[in-house]
This record gives structure tokens, sequence and C-alpha cells, in this order.
């Protein structure tokens, strides 16, 4: 469970729709792909989202089927690199409060979309146990990268970039 990447278990028949897209597009997209949700993509860069949820907030509103979608998308969505781990993605998901990531590949472009049921499906009942140590996920001596607090913001996110880590420690000290 702990090296199965978000890759091996992301469904593969993806809904995407460009982002100038009518209310009746996303609908239709939605229910005919049975998803729950929409990725906006521009030259299948993931640009937004829109969920059932969204969908539901938007009739109940009135909205029109010939309304264009655009202002309404969620932006900034959550991505998680397709080579990632399931407890990367999980991490993700309770961190920000949200319950689909958006798969990308190297180029940031997008793979597919992650929603918890398909990792719930997939998460070992071990992780939940009070036998797995910290050493069991992180695996063998993996390395620590720091900063101290006099290391600039930027240089800091440099590093966590670097390394492709979704943390930093701060210790007052160099070791």
């Amino acid at each position: 469970m702990f090296s199965t990447t978000v890759e091996e278990i992301c469904p593969t028949d993806q809904i995407t729709l460009p982002e100038n897209s009518t209310f009746s597009a996303v609908t239709s997209a939605i229910r005919e792909g049975e998803r729950g949700a929409v990725v906006f993509t521009d030259n299948n860069i993931p640009v937004g989202l829109l969920t059932e949820r969204d969908v539901l907030h938007l009739l109940a509103r009135g909205t029109t089927p010939e309304t264009l979608i655009t202002p309404f998308i969620t932006r900034n969505v959550v991505t998680i690199h397709r080579k990632r781990t399931l407890l990367h993605a999980l991490t993700l998901m309770v961190e920000n409060g949200i319950r689909r990531l958006v798969i990308t590949d190297e180029d940031g472009s997008y793979v597919a979309l992650l929603n918890q049921s398909h990792l719930l499906r997939h998460l070992e009942e071990d992780l939940f146990r009070t036998h797995v140590k910290v050493s069991q996920i992180l695996g063998n001596n993996p390395p620590l990268y720091h900063v101290t607090p006099q290391t600039t913001l930027q240089r800091a996110l440099s590093q966590m970039v670097k390394y492709n880590i979704g943390a930093i420690v701060i210790s007052e000290n160099e070791r």
C-alpha cells in the first residue's frame, strides 16, 4: 500500500471540457461519465474543476442550460504527480479538506481525477492500526531536509520543489 502510486489506481476514462463550456455540457458530461466531477483543461493543462455539488448549487440558483460555466469553475485545484504514493494523496486530501485530486504528469498535463472513493478502495487496514510504525511509512533512512529560521522563504520553497517534498523542517542549527 505504501508504495502504490496514484497512477496505478486512477481511472482511465476521464472527462475533460474546455473552460468556456455551457452549463448543459457540464451536466451532460458529469451524468454520462458517472464521475461526480469534470476537470477543465486548456491545452491539456488542468485549469479548474466543477463537482456534482457545485452543479446542484447552480441548479438551485436557477442557472440556465446555455449559461457559460467559466465564472463558476473552482480554480487553483490541488494536483498530485502521477508517481506519488497513495499515502501522499491521502495526506493532501486531509490537509486541504478535499475529496478529489487532479493527477498530472511531468509536464503538468492532466492525467486523471482521483477521488476519495478510489483511494479508500485501495487503502489497507494496516494503515489505521496502531502497530504501524513511522519507519514502515517512510522506508529505510529517508533523507531529512531542513532549513534554519534565517533561510529565506524563496530558498525553502526551492528546496521543497527540488526534492519534491510537501514540508521542510526548520531547525535552529545545521544538524
